[in-house]
C-alpha cells in the first residue's frame, strides 16, 4: 500500500503554474516511491488570477483521475502520486474557477482519487458551488469523493435548498461544512428537511449560519428522527436557551440517535474566531448561542448602565441566582438519560452561570450513561475573577469523565485476562498425577503482542504530531481535537494493555517456576535412592583428598 504524505504550501503566493512545478519536484524527489497526497494550499490569493487558471490542466490533475509520474508529466491514475486530500480555502476561486473545478471533477471519471475537497473562504456564490456540488455529488465521477467544504463561500438561503435537493438524490455525500454562510431560518429548515428525508449525512457544519430559534425548531423536529448524524457543529447562531432545549429534547426523545458530537460553543474569544474564519468580529458576538443565563458579555457590548440602573440590575442578578434556563435544564435531563448518545459536547462562551455549570458537573456526575468522554465548560467568561470558580468545575468535570473512560477500557479487557488467571489457579489446585510427569505451563502471551502494541504506539504518536500541523492549516479544529482525544484515550488503552500484559507474563512465569520446583519435589518422592545415590556421590566427590 502507498504511503501517506502531507504536504503543507499555504500562504506562499502560489499560481497553478508555480503549483505545478512545486508538485512536480515533489514527484520527482520521490524517486519513484507511490504516494497518496494529502495537499494543503490555503490562503493563495493568486492560485486562480488569470484565465489560464480556467482552463489549467494541472486542475485535472489535482482532483481528477490523472496522477504524476515519475518524470513529473500527468499520467492515467497509475503514477507514483496521486491526490486524495486537495485544501484551497482562501485561493480566490470565483464562480468561474469554481465551474473550471466541476469540468476537472467530472473529467476523473471512476479513478479519481480525491475524498476531501476544502474550498472554504472563497467568493465561489450560488453557481459555483452548486457546479461544484453537482459534479462531486454525480455517480459516475470522483466515486472516492465524500468531504466537501464550503465554509464563508458566500451562499444564502436558496443555497441551502438547491444542495438539499441535489443531496436527496444522491447519497455520496457524507461529510458536509456549510458554516459562515447567510442561510438564515429558511436555509436552516431546508437543511432540516434534508435530515428528515433520510440524508447518508454523517457530519454536519452550520456554525454562524444565522439560523435563530426558528432554525433551532427546524433542525430539532429532524434531530428526533435522524439516525446517520454523528457530528453536528451549530456555535454562533443566535439561539436562546429556548431554542437549545428544543435540540437536547429532541436527542432525548429519539433512542435510535447516533450523534456523538455537538458543538455549540468555542473556546476562542470573537476577536480570535473573526481572524480565523474571516467572519466579522461583531457579526459573531451577536450570533453566540445562550444556553445559560449569564448575561456579562452582553454588558460588555453594551454602553455602561448609569449606577441606578447597575444597581437595579444587580438586585435582579441577585434574585435570578440559583435558578437555571430551560437550556440547562433540558441538558441536565438528557445527561442523565441513558440512552444519551452524545460523546463530545462544547458549551464553551455560552452564558452559563457558575450556579448553572454545577448544577451540568452533578449531572455529569449523577447520569446513567457512559457515553460521554468530553464536555468543554470552560471559559464561559473573560473575567478572571469568575474563571477560576468555572475552571474548577470544568476541571471536576474532566476528572469524572476520565476516570469513567478509564473504568469503560479496562472493563474491556479485563475479561480475557481474569480467564487466564483462573486458569492458572485451576492447574495450580489440580492434584498431581503420579503415574505421569506434569507437564510446565506454557507462559501465556496476551492477546496482542507486545511488538504490535508498540508498533501502534509509534504510529498515533506521529498522527498527533501531524494533527498539531493541520490543526493550523485546515482550521477544523473540532474535528481535530476530537481525533486526537480519541488518539489519546487509545494511547492510553495501550499503555494500559502492555503494562497488563507485561504482569500477566510475569504472573505465568512464576506459576512456571512453582510447577517446576513441584515436580523436582514430586521426582524425588517417586525416587527417593535415585536422590540418595545423587547426594551420596556429590558429597563423596567433595571430601575425597
Amino acid at each position: 500500500m502507498s504511503q501517506v504524505v502531507k504536504r503543507d504550501w499555504g500562504g506562499r503566493g502560489l499560481t497553478l503554474e508555480r503549483l505545478e512545478r512545486e508538485l512536480d519536484g515533489f514527484a520527482h524527489a520521490r524517486g519513484g516511491r507511490p504516494c497518496r497526497l494529502q495537499l494543503y494550499v490555503p490562503d493563495n490569493p493568486d492560485l486562480f488570477a488569470g484565465e489560464q487558471a480556467l482552463t489549467h490542466s494541472l486542475l485535472r490533475r489535482l482532483v481528477g483521475r490523472a496522477a504524476v509520474d515519475e518524470e513529473g508529466n500527468a499520467g492515467d491514475g497509475s503514477g507514483v502520486v496521486v491526490v486524495e486530500v486537495l485544501h484551497m480555502g482562501g485561493c480566490g476561486m470565483g464562480a468561474e474557477g469554481a465551474h473550471a473545478l466541476a469540468e476537472a471533477l467530472r473529467g476523473g471519471g471512476r479513478g479519481g482519487t480525491l475524498s476531501k475537497l476544502w474550498l472554504k473562504r472563497n467568493p465561489l456564490t450560488l453557481p459555483g458551488a452548486e457546479a461544484v456540488l453537482r459534479a462531486a455529488a454525480a455517480a459516475d465521477s470522483s466515486p472516492r469523493l465524500t468531504s466537501l467544504d464550503f465554509f464563508n463561500t458566500q451562499l444564502g438561503p436558496e443555497a441551502a435548498a438547491v444542495f438539499a435537493e441535489v443531496l436527496r438524490a444522491n447519497k455520496k455525500i457524507r461529510h458536509l461544512f456549510l458554516g459562515g454562510n447567510h442561510f438564515g431560518p429558511a436555509g436552516g429548515r431546508a437543511m432540516a428537511q434534508l435530515l428528515r428525508d433520510g440524508s447518508a449525512l454523517t457530519r454536519l457544519s452550520l456554525d454562524i449560519s444565522h439560523l435563530r430559534d426558528e432554525g433551532a425548531a427546524s433542525m430539532a423536529t429532524a434531530l428526533q428522527q435522524n439516525t446517520s448524524l454523528t457530528y453536528l457543529c451549530l456555535k454562533y447562531n443566535g439561539f436562546t436557551p429556548r431554542g437549545v432545549a428544543s435540540l437536547f429534547g429532541a436527542l432525548q426523545a429519539n433512542p435510535r440517535s447516533r450523534l456523538e458530537t455537538l458543538i455549540l460553543g468555542w473556546k476562542l474569544t470573537y476577536d480570535e474566531l473573526a481572524s480565523k474564519d474571516g467572519v466579522p468580529p461583531e457579526e459573531i458576538r451577536s450570533l453566540a448561542n445562550h444556553v445559560g443565563t449569564r448575561d456579562d458579555q452582553q454588558k460588555a457590548v453594551r454602553s455602561p448602565l448609569a449606577d441606578d440602573e447597575a444597581e437595579a440590575a444587580d438586585a435582579e442578578g441577585e434574585e435570578q441566582a440559583g435558578k437555571k434556563s430551560e437550556g440547562v435544564e433540558a441538558l441536565v435531563r438528557l445527561l442523565r438519560d441513558p440512552h444519551c448518545s452524545l460523546t463530545h459536547l462544547n458549551l464553551c462562551r455560552t452564558f452559563l452561570s457558575v450556579d448553572e455549570l454545577a448544577a451540568i458537573a452533578d449531572a455529569v456526575q449523577h447520569s446513567n450513561t457512559s457515553s460521554l468522554r468530553q464536555l468543554h465548560l470552560h471559559p464561559q467568561t473573560d473575567d478572571l475573577g469568575t474563571q477560576r470558580e468555572e475552571k474548577r468545575i470544568a476541571d471536576r468535570v474532566r476528572q469524572i469523565l476520565d476516570k469513567r473512560g478509564r473504568e469503560h477500557r479496562q472493563r474491556g479487557q479485563e475479561e480475557p485476562v481474569e480467564a487466564d488467571a483462573h486458569a492458572h489457579v485451576e492447574q495450580r489446585q489440580r492434584p498431581a498425577d503420579v503415574e505421569a510427569t506434569p507437564k510446565p505451563a506454557a507462559v501465556a502471551q496476551p492477546a496482542v503482542g507486545m511488538s504490535e502494541l508498540r508498533k501502534r504506539k509509534k504510529e498515533i504518536t506521529e498522527e498527533l504530531q501531524l494533527i498539531e500541523k493541520e490543526d493550523r492549516a485546515t482550521g477544523d479544529d473540532e474535528q481535530l481535537a476530537k481525533r486526537a482525544h480519541d488518539l489519546r484515550e487509545e494511547l492510553a488503552g495501550i499503555a494500559d494493555a502492555m503494562q497488563r500484559a507485561k504482569a500477566l507474563v510475569e504472573a505465568a512465569r512464576k506459576v512456571l517456576r512453582k510447577q517446576k520446583k513441584r515436580q523436582r519435589k514430586d521426582d524425588a518422592k517417586r525416587n527417593p535412592d535415585d536422590c540418595a545415590h545423587t547426594a551420596h556421590t556429590a558429597h563423596t566427590a567433595h571430601t575425597a583428598p
